[in-house]
């Protein structure tokens, strides 16, 4: 299989030494965030929502911090394709749980943001075991992540019009499964015609 810029192979003999490069270090922040974000969002007092609202921004622009950051600094690892998008879902289900306790988000919406996060988990864990490849994130998975954000946050600060978001990433969500879905088939046919050949040529 032939390798690209945002595929990479994991090697676990690599994994503790790229746990120290900045990319991957932000990342591990972004995770650590959840903890007193979720206890200052069940504080009632003004200075706490203020402090909640400013680790929140915080941990949200981490997010395009880190692989700036891998890019800009030439460290991409097979590593921080994992860490990336974990913190990414560690992410969302803190915010999904607090806005649905605090914020009023439907259930159903928070549960199909949640499947759409499964069934990427589910497909990249059979793309890993199979091929040894790491399916990284793609424009679709990105701008989706945005959007999510852009509903935590304004929900958060109780922008009404946030809910209109919400429901903008119900078609959103279904799109980036079946995207993540025919990237993971691609990838899949490509290792199996890879080793038919290998098979072949003995």
């Amino acid at each position: 299989m032939v390798r690209t810029k945002t595929q990479f192979y994991l090697d676990r003999r690599k994994v503790l030494s790229e746990i120290t490069l900045l990319p991957n270090i932000i990342s591990l922040i972004r995770i650590l965030l959840i903890i007193p974000i979720a206890i200052l969002y069940t504080k009632p007092s003004q200075l706490a929502f203020y402090w909640a609202v400013g680790l929140l921004a915080l941990s949200y622009i981490s997010d395009f911090a880190d692989g700036e950051a891998a890019r800009r600094l030439n460290m991409k690892s097979a590593l921080g394709l994992i860490m990336d998008p974990l913190a990414d879902k560690l992410w969302t289900v803190s915010m999904l749980f607090l806005l649905v306790l605090h914020r009023d988000l439907p259930i159903w919406i928070a549960t199909v943001i949640l499947l759409r996060d499964v069934g990427i988990l589910v497909l990249n864990g059979r793309v890993l075991r199979r091929t040894g490849v790491v399916l990284s994130s793609d424009p679709y998975g990105k701008s989706y992540m945005v959007t999510l954000g852009l509903m935590v946050i304004g929900m958060t600060v109780r922008i009404e019009e946030s809910i209109w978001i919400a429901y903008f990433l119900i078609p959103f969500a279904i799109i980036t499964v079946g995207n993540y879905y025919r990237r993971a088939t691609q990838i899949n046919k490509e290792f199996a015609a890879q080793a038919t050949g290998s098979v072949s040529a003995l």
